[in-house]
């Protein structure tokens, strides 16, 4: 036969104990007949716990291969008396249980499971890794339970302002990315929220929940496409991967030459060189129209965003515009004047519409195709080219960039840059024949200085990944300014 209790009725009965009725044995009216319980016991499992019989009451033991403690409130039975326990190894009523230290209360055995009385984390047996102290009480780990870090809790998320473990979701307190369902900790606000999706570099991207990949191309991408964001307005990104006019051989690499964002039917463009901004195909200055970025909405459809443009860096050479919309969502377009590449960023829910390209899905982590289908579940998994390939802008789709004609355009294949090989083959031998062609240098194949300055530069930067990717950019691209581009992080 198996009970249960409630916390309020199991301390009820944990705190009422008294040494009334010493000596008489009765069935529970409550737990059905046991001749070897008092009044006030519990059983549980044919056992008698949490019972009256106090410190020093007769007790019965059952003979067999296990002692079993009949009649002792704190369940230990030893030479028929009842006794406190001292250790672990005392308390054998049942296979697991421990020794319970209670000043107030006296020791006792317990299981050390949820909801069993405890005065501090040693009295629970963790043995499913949960089990915490919380209040008197043992806690399996659950939801709104007192935890003190991720591995106390079921959901494996421990807010770290209110110390409860939570489910990980968006404006829970964190203070790093373990913390939270997305992946993404705001260490400014210190809240979970949607893992920010990013490219920039030769090209290197970090797709939504924080899925690390690189892919070195030319070719036009569909980094996101949300056609029934706020109501049918429609957001879309596409991203130019191109190479550097003038390269030395075995110094090839591609960046983001151009990135073009349109809402409605307003498009912005942001062309690397210069790091100007055009649009709908003109250069548009937000210093002069600082006053009206506000006014934006009444071209596209009513839905109100702003654009800002602000120059960062030492030498501000790193031009960003943001694009606010009313729910917060956010995209960035960066272009650095210096090295020539752009930079991208893209956060929120833009009005809950379904948001799909190269970059992923707030909604679900892992690499999906056109059709929504599951490619791979992460990026060590994929076919990485075959995956940009997927997101190639069709025929089909409009050519949103003012240069309409950079190769390559479908029906042609992106070319992507094989590391040893230089660009690999297209399927137009013609133009493949008018490519840089050349060996990419490993890490370990570089100037021994070059790598040393380049790991100094980066040096700042925590995250592994784009520690390894702002290392390999500077030492392509011999710009060592490239390490203080927020893409990289700090």
């Amino acid at each position: 036969m198996k009970f249960s209790l409630s916390r309020s009725t199991f301390l009820s009965i944990i705190l009422s104990v008294t040494v009334t009725n010493k000596g008489a044995y009765a069935s529970h009216a409550g737990w059905g007949s046991n001749p070897g319980c008092r009044d006030a016991y519990v059983v549980i499992a044919g056992i008698c716990k949490w019972g009256a019989g106090a410190l020093g009451d007769t007790c019965s033991q059952s003979t067999g291969s296990a002692t079993v403690n009949l009649a002792c409130q704190h369940g230990l039975c030893v030479n028929t008396v009842c006794v406190s326990c001292t250790s672990d190894a005392e308390c054998i009523a049942n296979a697991g249980t421990v020794c319970v230290v209670d000043a107030v209360n006296g020791n006792h055995c317990g299981t050390g499971l949820g909801s069993d009385a405890c005065a501090d984390a040693g009295d629970c047996t963790n043995t499913d890794g949960y089990n915490y102290c919380n209040g008197g009480l043992c806690n399996d780990g659950s939801i709104g339970e007192t935890c003190d870090d991720n591995v106390d809790c079921v959901s494996t998320f421990c807010d770290t302002s209110g110390l409860q473990c939570f489910d990980g979701a968006n404006l829970g307190h964190c203070g790093a990315n373990s913390d939270c369902a997305s992946g993404y900790c705001d260490l400014i606000a210190n809240q979970c929220d949607d893992a920010p999706a990013q490219g920039g570099g030769d090209p290197h991207y970090s797709l939504h929940f924080n899925q690390f990949l690189s892919v070195q191309s030319l070719c036009d991408l569909v980094l996101m496409d949300s056609p029934h964001a706020y109501d049918g307005l429609g957001v879309t990104i596409h991203a130019r991967h191109a190479a550097p006019l003038e390269m030395n051989a075995g110094d090839e690499y591609t960046f983001i030459s151009n990135l073009i964002l349109q809402i409605g039917k307003e498009r912005w463009e942001v062309q690397a060189d210069g790091a100007k901004i055009f649009k709908d195909g003109e250069e548009y200055n937000l210093l002069e129209n600082e006053a009206r970025s506000g006014e934006q909405a009444a071209a596209s459809g009513g839905f109100p965003y702003t654009v800002q443009m602000t120059a960062k860096g030492s030498r501000k050479n790193q031009i960003e515009y943001e694009f606010l919309f009313a729910d917060r969502s956010k995209i960035v377009l960066r272009a650095n004047r210096h090295f020539k590449m752009a930079f991208v960023e893209v956060s929120g829910r833009f009005g809950g519409a379904a948001i799909r390209g190269f970059l992923g899905t707030p909604e679900k982590k892992g690499l999906f195709g056109r059709d929504g289908a599951l490619i791979a579940t992460t990026p060590e998994s994929a076919d990485i080219e075959a995956y940009a390939q997927e997101w190639q802008v069709m025929e089909s789709e409009s050519k949103l960039f003012m240069d309409k004609n950079a190769f390559p355009q479908a029906p042609h294949k992106c070319v992507f840059v094989d590391s040893g090989h230089g660009f690999l083959e297209t399927d137009d031998a013609n133009l493949t024949n008018q490519l840089l062609r050349g060996s990419r240098r490993r890490l370990s194949e570089v100037n021994p200085e070059m790598k040393l300055a380049a790991e100094k530069a980066c040096a700042h930067i925590s995250e592994s990944h784009k520690r390894h990717w702002c290392e390999e950019d500077v030492m392509k691209s011999g710009f060592e300014e490239i390490a203080s581009e927020p893409f990289y992080g700090v």
